[in-house]
């Protein structure tokens, strides 16, 4: 009891250093003994708010590694600290841990994360991974109508995680809302992908319909998508790794609309004009340098085999292990 009435005096501290002190990493060392003493008398709750306090000062710094970690850290110890009651905050820190992990460009490790937090939000939910590795492996012996089911299980999942579990707790907040926009956009790049091999199987098995059909909900999702990462990218900061994820949702329109000869209404919606809109100077240099952006613009003229042929010599990122199968068509 003695020692955790000591704990305001120490965050009173705290607050005063980090008000006058010029040197950040002399703070965050003086947090990470603090925390020694905290984490030895078993104090969990205020050891996540001090971890939290480190993070956002290595997110400060740009450290976007370190930063990812001391956040990842702080989601399990509020986890560790009482399983209901911090459950949603847990999720939010994962969000922001993950955020962090694609600015230090590790995307497979920032998409684990977002999972993660998908799946901390509704623990009850499957094992995604072991069933895509059942999706690819019948892929890879060309049984497209068996995979069928496990990808629609898998898009049906993260689709309900989008609309039910992530909305709920990311809704009309302003505090959230760069965290919103991130996960939201990558939950529907990933929703999108796993159409996208939805709209590959169902042509393979001749069911062209249903494979039209999984390119239109894509193509207003991924809309969706879109307006909100201009928007706040126009509206707050942004880093490369933003536009990297405009150009490739933007890239996965276009490879939507070509594989079904889905034309734009008119020239406006173009996806090279339509990623560009509105933006100008260094944003806009970046957007139109990026090789997702010239494979957006190479969708108007090219016919599928040539394009696909281009995608050979890209990297896709979660997509790289269905190349094969996207490639062939």
């Amino acid at each position: 009891l003695g020692s955790y009435m000591k704990i305001p005096d120490i965050f009173i501290r705290i607050s005063t250093l980090l008000k006058k002190e010029t040197n950040i990493f002399r703070s965050i060392e003086y947090l990470r003994k603090i925390r020694i003493r905290l984490k030895d008398r078993d104090l969990i709750e205020e050891e996540a708010k001090l971890v939290m306090i480190i993070g956002n000062l290595f997110y400060e710094l740009q450290d976007f590694a370190s930063a990812a970690e001391y956040f990842e850290e702080t989601a399990d110890l509020y986890l560790k600290t009482e399983p209901n009651e911090y459950r949603i905050p847990s999720a939010l820190f994962l969000i922001r841990s993950a955020e962090c992990y694609e600015n230090s460009r590790k995307y497979e490790v920032a998409e684990r994360v977002v999972v993660q937090a998908v799946l901390r939000l509704n623990p009850d939910s499957m094992n995604f991974i072991s069933e895509e590795n059942k999706g690819i492996k019948l892929l890879s012996k060309n049984k497209f109508k068996s995979a069928i089911p496990i990808y629609i299980k898998l898009k049906t999942y993260f689709k309900d995680a989008l609309e039910k579990d992530m909305s709920f707790i990311l809704e009309d907040s302003t505090i959230l809302e760069e965290i919103a926009i991130f996960a939201k956009t990558r939950l529907i790049q990933i929703i999108s992908e796993y159409r996208l091999i939805l709209m590959i199987c169902y042509s393979r098995i001749g069911e062209t319909e249903k494979s039209r059909q999984m390119a239109i909900d894509s193509i207003e999702q991924l809309n969706t998508g879109i307006d909100m990462l201009k928007n706040g990218m126009l509206t707050s900061h942004w880093n490369k790794e933003d536009v990297k994820r405009l150009a490739f949702s933007g890239f996965l329109r276009s490879y939507f609309q070509k594989f079904h000869h889905i034309k734009n209404k008119n020239p406006d919606q173009q996806i090279q004009h339509y990623l560009a809109r509105g933006f100008k100077g260094k944003i806009l240099d970046v957007l139109q340098n990026l090789p997702y952006y010239d494979l957006c613009a190479k969708t108007e003229t090219y016919a599928l085999a040539d394009l696909n042929e281009l995608l050979t010599k890209e990297n896709l990122g979660r997509l790289e292990k269905y190349k094969k199968i996207i490639t062939k068509n």
